[in-house]
């Protein structure tokens, strides 16, 4: 039988991409095991994940590391606990994804928007795009430890 929560979990992840592509995090551990099949990546994977399609699929879903594999944010938790709807879960990703392209318009280039954000505001420019960097920053963080990694 279908677990309708784990479903539903399923179709949050495809929509989010959140823990893949540098949002919530800026690497994934490999175990040993993981470390030996993959000695060019030097013990992580630094996000976003090479392995991350632009549709946010994961094109090495069946043999993902494992601190992948166990991770479920928050809102996910929430969605498999019945919580919250798929369509609430899908309003806050988008929220949290809105703030994530605000900051990559203001701090354009590779890395992390949190990363870019903390970079931009320490070289001190002191102007209306610094201001608007540092409230995307803030509203992501927020938004993050509230619904997505549980920290306050």
């Amino acid at each position: 039988m279908l677990n309708i929560a784990r479903v539903a979990l399923g179709q949050l992840c495809l929509k989010c991409g959140l823990c893949c592509d540098g949002t919530l995090f800026t690497h994934v551990a490999l175990t040993d095991d993981e470390q030996k099949r993959h000695p060019q990546l030097g013990g992580v994977i630094r996000q976003p994940c090479p392995a991350l399609k632009a549709n946010t699929e994961c094109s090495v879903y069946a043999d993902r590391p494992k601190g992948c594999s166990r991770f479920v944010c928050m809102l996910g938790r929430a969605l498999e606990d019945g919580e919250v709807g798929l369509d609430e879960a899908v309003v806050l990703v988008n929220e949290l994804k809105a703030l994530r392209g605000r900051i990559d318009a203001l701090v354009p280039g590779p890395g992390s928007p949190l990363s870019k954000a903390r970079q931009y505001e320490d070289r001190g420019p002191d102007s209306e795009v610094a201001v608007e960097v540092r409230e995307a920053r803030r509203g992501l963080e927020a938004l993050s430890r509230r619904h997505f990694l549980g920290r306050r």
